[in-house]
């Protein structure tokens, strides 16, 4: 009895742990992608600043006609202004940010091509028509 109780709460620790592991994994990968390849979070931080200022300025579209004070009418103006202008600034960041060099550019190949999730070529499954040599030969008995 103290056997299944033991198994049974071993299992459901088990389980707690593996979904836990599940659902944060993603995370993970994105955290050890940015801290390899700053690009990275340059391009996401980016694009969450593109949503915010999308959000913001239809805020402020949704506003502009509620209220009749003239001053209110005013900030609201400033406010879309700043909205454009910080729009404008995004956009040529971004364009600068395109091609920012070779070497940049070649180091975060070379950063994308280790990360890569191809697998590494099976010599072991080569077919006997090939003509090059496997780079580890198959030990034969003695």
């Amino acid at each position: 009895m103290a056997l299944a109780i033991k198994t049974l709460f071993i299992v459901l620790i088990a389980a707690v742990v593996g979904g836990f592991v599940l659902n944060r994994a993603p995370e993970l990968k994105q955290k050890v992608i940015e801290t390899i390849n700053p690009v990275a979070k340059e391009r996401r931080l980016l694009g969450e600043l593109t949503l915010n200022l999308d959000a913001l300025s239809s805020s402020v579209d949704s506003l502009s006609g509620s209220s009749d004070n003239p001053d209110f009418q005013t900030k609201i103006a400033s406010s879309k202004d700043l909205v454009q202008k910080s729009k404008e600034l995004l956009k040529s960041l971004t364009e600068s940010k395109q091609d920012s060099g070779i070497i940049k550019s070649q180091v975060g190949k070379i950063i994308d091509s280790l990360i890569d999730k191809t697998p590494f070529p099976a010599d072991h499954l080569q077919s006997k028509e090939s003509s090059t040599p496997l780079v580890c030969p198959p030990v034969t008995g003695s």
